[in-house]
């Protein structure tokens, strides 16, 4: 329990907003699970007005659900944990926290199966997931293990200081490193996909694509991608405005070997995951391995000795560094070839 007495009059959650340094919906969030309340008085809305001398409770503990859980027959690899957070190597095509649409155990799940104390700051549908990965991505992800953690982490990938690298195999070489600065939008005729190419409204979407290494028949590369923005399919959309496409990528184009990518894995990995200990300020890394699938193309398709050279935490960090230096005034533009 966190307790705030009013200085100002303001609304409640540009206050709380401030003084957790967190977005307003979270604190709508917080309102919204009851876990706000002005002199012993629970608040349900976000534009109540405070006055000078209010005092304002946050409980920012843990609510447990007696929801029956769904029969988890996987496991995931577990990187990291510590009180505050947890991260995971996440399969392919698992998805992240409960939806509707999906009726197979998700991650978020598999973390109350065991036994995980997670934050409930979005409530017992998202507890813990601080972001997500597309179903079809697997790599690395981090789970806020308390509200206090998770208003942090939060935070950071609001101002950039957390955030992942990818590996992607793709299935025609870029020409050289790239920033592709394209707003994104999501087709009318096709509600699934996201494209450049759309007259619809659009969110700005700013990628980074790294040449690693071309395949042994110089018709494949595996490249390293680091995002600016985190759009839905961001990086799956932008590959597709330059004519390329992820292998296993149906959805975005990728037709050829279609028996070569199996379970609809799309070759997409979330390899590397930086951030700040939200209790210890620390910077910390973390390595998610490619999965058993993808690290065995490599070894059938790619000099494999090479690959695993180049793809060291520190030639990755420097490798974009170079481009965050050649690139920041002058985006690279991209035409269909």
């Amino acid at each position: 329990m966190q307790t705030l007495v009013i200085d100002k009059i303001e609304r409640l959650d540009k206050i709380l907003s401030d003084f957790l340094k967190t977005s307003r919906s979270q604190i709508l969030q917080l309102i919204k699970n009851d876990k706000i309340s002005i002199s012993s008085k629970i608040v349900s809305k976000g534009g109540f007005v405070c006055k000078i001398g209010d005092r304002v409770d946050i409980d920012l503990s843990h609510q447990s659900t007696d929801e029956t859980p769904k029969k988890i027959d996987f496991d995931c690899d577990i990187i990291y944990e510590d009180e505050d957070l947890l991260i995971v190597n996440k399969p392919y095509n698992l998805t992240t926290h409960k939806a509707p649409s999906e009726k197979n155990p998700t991650l978020q799940e598999w973390l109350v199966h065991k036994g995980k104390t997670l934050s409930t700051i979005y409530g017992k549908e998202r507890e813990g997931i601080v972001h997500r990965l597309d179903k079809p991505t697997s790599g690395a992800i981090v789970i806020a293990k308390n509200n206090e953690a998770h208003l942090n982490l939060s935070n950071q990938l609001q101002n950039k200081t957390m955030g992942r690298y990818y590996l992607g195999i793709i299935n025609k070489n870029i020409k050289e490193d790239a920033l592709i600065n394209k707003p994104l939008g999501r087709l009318r005729n096709n509600r699934l996909k996201f494209s450049v190419n759309t007259s619809l409204k659009k969110r700005d979407a700013i990628s980074m694509f790294h040449k690693i290494e071309s395949s042994n028949t110089d018709d494949k590369e595996l490249i390293a991608i680091k995002l600016i923005t985190g759009r839905t399919h961001q990086i799956r959309a932008h590959l597709e405005g330059m004519n390329r496409s992820l292998l296993g990528d149906e959805l975005y184009g990728y037709k050829k070997d279609k028996n070569l990518i199996l379970n609809s894995r799309i070759f997409l990995h979330a390899y590397l995951l930086f951030l700040t200990h939200p209790r210890s300020g620390k910077e910390m890394t973390f390595k998610a391995n490619l999965k058993d699938d993808m690290s065995l193309f490599i070894q059938n398709n790619f000099k494999e000795k090479e690959v695993y050279e180049k793809i060291t935490s520190s030639n990755i960090f420097n490798s974009f560094n170079d481009l965050d230096e050649l690139l920041c005034h002058s985006y690279k533009r991209w035409e269909k070839k």
